[in-house]
């Protein structure tokens, strides 16, 4: 029987997080000092990655010895090199003649729009998260790591969004260890297991969750009177006119368009354009399970269900959404059994993400309404 477990019960693998919470940034570490076998699936429309295509099955790498989950968007890969050159320092990595090649993938989320976006993790903060990873010390989840700076509910910018973070959930019936670490900064909501929405867009006073989906579907007629570029200009953060959605009589009925004022547009923003990625979820599945690279590749891709299950909507062109997986490879499974219970581990680290982080850097967490 499967029972709950700590993140850091799962042997083969040491977990450090690093931030500025000044700026509201940072990164995660997740080492395998003995090289695990990995596979990635990228769905968003937007990543920012790392060492991506080595783990695709037909290539050569079979192990790697770090996945770093960061916040700074493409900016944040600098944290990898800084990781890469930490391990080699710690002789982890393979043995290319004389030198030590540490295998070290990553993906990075946009949270340049929360804090400081000039301060964005680098090589100094890498060195730094896999120092905590080896001190032996609390593995944090909520507003640490690449949480830090996390947010959902973007849908009309960040004055209506709300404070996420990094999300850990892991289980073992003794034998068998599982469990995911996930760092949620979606572009719309997240949902619990009874699909309540408990994080994402705000109401226009900030008092209730309204959600994302309904909003979204006003604009699908590209003639919409909705503007959707400015509306998801991911510097605008002025309070916007209270707006007012009817409810619908039935879950059907989509309502039409509303009337919406065209938001100022700072020119920062202008000079950077329309086309940049201002979201991301990322996980790491961590096992002892025996799987194969394919095998690894392909659960990453089944995994995307427990995003589909707790974000809503999901993979949009401005997500990276990014889900890794890593194995030490020593328990036989049935793989299709422990897909399903891998992809429900992956759901509940978003939800855990939703519900252990703290208000923020102006934006309110979940806990605030879930206390109500």
């Amino acid at each position: 029987m499967f029972g709950r477990v700590d993140i850091t019960d799962i042997k083969g693998f040491k977990l450090g997080n690093a931030e500025n919470t000044d700026a509201a940034t940072g990164c995660t570490v997740i080492v395998a000092e003995k090289g695990a076998t990995a596979g990635v699936d990228v769905r968003g429309g937007g990543p920012a990655t790392r060492e991506t295509d080595l783990l695709r099955s037909e290539n050569t790498i079979d192990k790697i010895h770090a996945v770093v989950i960061s916040g700074g968007s493409a900016y944040g890969l600098e944290a990898g090199s800084g990781v890469m050159r930490e391990l080699e320092n710690m002789k982890i990595g393979h043995r290319v003649g004389n030198c030590i090649v540490p295998i070290v993938c990553q993906a990075s989320l946009f949270d340049l729009n929360v804090g400081q976006p000039d301060v964005r993790p680098d090589r100094t903060m890498g060195v730094k998260a896999v120092h905590n990873a080896f001190c032996g010390g609390e593995f944090h989840h909520g507003n640490y790591g690449a949480g830090t700076g996390a947010s959902v509910g973007k849908f009309y910018g960040m004055n209506r969004a709300m404070k996420t973070g990094l999300g850990t959930f892991a289980c073992s019936d003794g034998e068998i260890e599982v469990g995911a670490i996930t760092a949620v900064n979606a572009f719309a909501d997240v949902y619990d297991g009874r699909n309540q929405v408990i994080a994402g867009l705000l109401s226009a006073d900030g008092k209730r969750i309204d959600g994302t989906i309904r909003p979204l579907k006003n604009c699908v007629a590209a003639e919409s009177s909705y503007n959707m570029k400015s509306k998801m200009e991911p510097f605008f953060n002025k309070r916007r006119e209270e707006e007012k959605f009817a409810e619908p009589e039935t879950a059907e009925v989509i309502q039409e368009p509303v009337k919406e004022e065209t938001p100022a547009v700072n020119e920062q923003s202008k000079d950077m354009g329309y086309d940049i990625t201002f979201n991301t979820t990322i996980s790491c599945l961590i096992t002892n399970a025996k799987l194969t690279k394919a095998q690894c590749n392909k659960l990453a891709s089944i995994l995307h269900d427990g995003y589909a299950r707790a974000i809503k909507p999901v993979h949009s062109t401005m997500d990276g959404d990014t889900i890794f997986v890593m194995t030490t490879g020593e328990k036989d499974v049935n793989f299709d059994a422990f897909a399903a219970l891998a992809t429900d581990i992956v759901q509940y680290s978003v939800i855990d993400g939703a519900i252990s982080a703290e208000s923020a850097y102006g934006l309110p967490a979940a806990r605030e309404f879930l206390r109500k």
